[in-house]
This record gives structure tokens, sequence and C-alpha cells, in this order.
């Protein structure tokens, strides 16, 4: 987004069951029942490796299309294991080697992957 503040309201539904209110846009947050949720949702962790996905996912698409390539689609697996998180990015179209070499550059570069990996100050008011 453009650098304007981004508002995000959580609340407790119950139990460990959130609701997450953006934009006018509801969605529900929660942990899988093993860990004594009701799984109504993905858990933080879940959406937070969605969040990364889907914003290389964005910028690559973004890119692509100010260039003008034959990008149909992309497709991103995101993997945590401890404190490891792996990508897999798939492109789909015809793409050249150098072409899709450079999407992969700007998919590492992509700002949500920024703010995960450089760090963010979170102040508690």
């Amino acid at each position: 987004m453009s650098g304007e503040p981004i508002l995000v309201n959580v609340r407790t539904a119950g139990g460990f069951h959130q609701v997450i209110r953006i934009r006018g846009l509801t969605f529900d947050a929660d942990v899988p029942e093993v860990a004594g949720g009701t799984d109504r949702g993905p858990a933080p962790e879940e959406m937070l490796l969605g969040s990364l996905g889907s914003g290389m996912a964005v910028a690559v698409l973004k890119y692509a299309e100010r260039k003008a390539w034959p990008l149909r689609g992309v497709e991103v697996d995101v993997r945590m294991s401890g404190d490891r998180v792996s990508t897999l990015i798939r492109l789909r179209g015809d793409l050249d080697s150098d072409q899709r070499q450079r999407l992969q550059q700007i998919a590492e570069k992509s700002p949500v992957r920024k703010m995960i990996t450089h760090g963010l100050t979170v102040e508690s008011v």
C-alpha cells in the first residue's frame, strides 16, 4: 500500500477465536483444536506465512503487468520449520529464463518479505 496508515482491528470472539476487521472486510483467526481452539480460521503463524506468500505473489504480478510480460499466474508455497522459513515460487506463463530470474528477484524484494526479514518496530501504546 502506498505509505498510508493501515488499521487492523482484532477482537476475541470466545476462547482463542479472533475476528479480524480490515477495510470493512471480516475474517477469522483461531488455533487448531489440538491446541485448544475451535479451528475456525488460520492460526496467527499461518496468517503471517500467508501474508508473506501473497505479498511475494502480488509484487511479481504487478511487476510483470508493468513490463507487459506473459505471466498468467503465480503460486507460492511457504513452509516454516522451527525458526526457518522457505519459499518456492512457481511462475505460469511463456516467460524466458531472464524474465523468470528477474521475477524471482522481485519476489525477494517484496514489501512484506522486507518487513519480516528486516524487522519492524512494534510499540504498545
